[in-house]
């Protein structure tokens, strides 16, 4: 099950994920079958209205349930995660089902975690391997009702520092789940400019941590192979429309973007937008409009040039470049950001200044170490004020 990984003290290719995982419309009737007691349900109240999720819930069951609505608005912050901590405390569950998008499953999971370790100081959340083993207590579901964010196969919690704005993860590959339930009727009822820019977030995924220096040829092919789904299905979506296959061909390629991800982290698209804090910048939508400039950079290097070719002719492309032109048209044509200010805060003004200081935060963002290519925060605060 998800979480019993070795913990290896050298750095070893491998091949982790969810204990296991359930895919297809009516995937999320397995829930039925936890060896629970009581288990809780960490969901907004929209999420717990759909009604493939209340048609689950007029299942008859072995174990009792409870719904705890998340006490975080958004991406999750150490004090607002305090309320549902207590509620889950009091109720004592043995697993915790958390349903909903990426803060909704990140913000279940640190509250998971604080559950089983109350007394665990927040100034060491941030060192990676630093919480204490997990499943003392409680085992953990995540059902994502997106197909972008790669929460359910991530060993990362994204919290938010109230103070900056800035993200920050909280790493152990005990977060990974013991299930992760992929049923695509959960994803019907978002509307197509949030289907592309999560999807935007998975190709990110798919096509940043492929070239990553954070090298693991286990997850090669599956980020070419994911790449190459997203992007045909993002065509196909635009000039189409949706289908219910659709659904889950985007739902499953965007968890398997979630394990390059994982195994290989990311670049220089979700640097800076981990960093847009104080802009309020919609993550999925910065990270759209900011994949074609980290992929153009990323191709100076011979490596990463090669495998982008190979994924642009797989995908109907001439190559690299012509690839990375088609990329950047798909926000427009989903009405999302065509500029950095498209996402920021309504208001908000960005100097010169402030280009330099979020190039030099995104720089020293720890993903920035494995980027393929040298890049100076002079160069990337003209990037940055281009794309303002």
């Amino acid at each position: 099950m998800g979480g019993r990984v070795l913990r290896l003290r050298v750095p070893l290719p491998r091949l982790i994920g969810p204990g296991e995982v359930i895919a297809g419309e009516g995937a999320l009737a397995a829930l039925q079958t936890l060896p629970a007691v009581r288990v809780a349900i960490v969901a907004s109240e929209r999420a717990y209205a759909d009604p493939v999720v209340q048609r689950w819930r007029a299942l008859p069951a072995a174990f009792q349930l409870e719904r705890f609505a998340p006490s975080w608005h958004g991406e999750p912050s150490l004090p607002a995660l305090a309320g549902t901590v207590h509620a889950i405390t009091q109720y004592r569950p043995d697993w915790i089902v958390a349903i909903g998008g990426g803060s909704i499953i990140d913000g279940a999971r640190l509250c998971w975690a604080l559950y089983e370790h109350p007394t665990f100081p927040a100034e060491r959340l941030a060192r990676p391997f630093a919480l204490p083993p997990l499943r003392a207590l409680a085992r953990f579901v995540a059902v994502p009702t997106t197909a972008g964010t790669g929460a359910e196969c991530s060993s990362a919690a994204i919290i938010t520092d109230p103070e900056t704005g800035h993200k920050v993860p909280v790493v152990t590959h005990d977060f990974l789940p013991d299930v992760a339930i992929l049923d695509p009727r959960l994803t019907m009822s978002l509307p197509v400019g949030l289907t592309v820019a999560t999807a935007l977030d998975a190709l990110a995924h798919a096509l940043e941590g492929r070239v990553s220096k954070l090298t693991n040829p286990l997850v090669d092919d599956i980020a070419d192979s994911s790449a190459t789904t997203i992007l045909g299905a993002l065509a196909e979506l635009l000039d189409n429309g949706e289908t219910p296959e659709l659904r889950s061909r985007l739902q499953i390629a965007a968890y398997y973007a979630g394990q390059v991800q994982n195994l290989r982290l990311v670049g220089l698209a979700h640097a800076v937008a981990h960093r847009l804090g104080p802009w309020q910048g919609a993550h999925a939508a910065a990270v759209g409009y900011l994949l074609p400039l980290s992929l153009s950079l990323a191709a100076r290097s011979a490596a990463a040039r090669a495998a982008y070719d190979g994924i642009a002719r797989r995908s109907g492309f001439a190559d690299a470049m012509a690839m990375i032109d088609a990329i950047r048209t798909l926000p427009g044509r989903a009405g999302l950001a065509t500029r950095l200010r498209d996402v920021a805060r309504a208001g908000t003004t960005f100097s010169a200044a402030d280009a330099g200081r979020l190039a030099e935060q995104a720089l020293a963002d720890p993903i920035a170490r494995f980027l393929p290519y040298e890049l100076s925060a002079e160069e990337l605060t003209r990037h940055l004020q281009e794309a303002w």
